[in-house]
């Protein structure tokens, strides 16, 4: 298949376009002009130069594919405004680019986050998030995680107008190729003892590997809902 990958040049996209290309898939790494391509330089892809708050240049990446991975978004804190330009409207603009280019599939890189948090005082596993929560937490306090939701929004009106698309909603990714979370790692953090209290708490954790093997079985068997 052509497929393209948006968030090619991040820890996730990059991790899918590598298996992708070990498939034999046509991948189409779509990125920034300003992109580190660390995680893709010893990889047979095509490069779409292009960004998410550009809808042409997604019209124009978007020509003759038959699957879309979007894993492209905002990381970190202090941008709301631009966070919910990459992240929001660039996932709206992404499918109807997607839509309008006759793409058969459309999988969609969520997160664990744009589902809110556990209610507080439940416990024993009674508390755990799945895909039927709803969000319920200030927007102002986690950005990241509202433009995640609000993202999610949107392709749920896109599945509501009859486009495929799927949502995954991996959670604390770790593995080999994480080039840019090195110093903020809880796993780096402990080994510095730089973390000086415990607190009785948990943290679902998942390694990349998996993380792709799950994004390529939802384009397989994935169900909208």
């Amino acid at each position: 298949m052509k497929v393209l990958v948006t968030g090619s040049s991040g820890f996730i996209g990059g991790a899918l376009c590598r298996a992708l290309c070990e498939q034999g898939h046509q991948v189409v790494a779509f990125h920034r002009a300003s992109s580190t391509l660390r995680l893709l330089e010893d990889l047979p892809v095509e490069h779409a130069i292009g960004d998410l708050t550009q809808p042409a240049s997604l019209q124009t990446a978007m020509q003759g594919m038959e699957v879309v991975f979007h894993a492209g978004a905002l990381l970190g804190a202090g941008q709301p405004g631009r966070m919910y330009a990459v992240t929001v409207q660039g996932t709206q603009s992404l499918l109807q680019a997607a839509r309008i280019a006759g793409v058969r599939r459309v999988v969609h890189t969520s997160s664990v986050a744009a589902l809110g948090i556990p209610e507080p005082g439940r416990r024993n596993g009674r508390g755990l998030l799945t895909e039927n929560h709803a969000w319920n937490y200030r927007p102002d306090l986690w950005p990241y995680g509202y433009a995640k939701y609000l993202a999610e929004q949107e392709v749920q009106r896109a599945i509501s107008l009859g486009q495929d698309v799927v949502i995954v909603n991996p959670s604390l990714v770790y593995g080999p190729g994480d080039i840019y979370r090195q110093a903020s790692s809880p796993i780096v953090q402990v080994a510095r003892q730089k973390l000086p209290f415990i607190t009785e708490a948990g943290v679902n954790i998942v390694h990349i590997d998996d993380v792709v093997a799950g994004h390529l079985a939802a384009l397989e068997r994935g169900k909208r809902v």
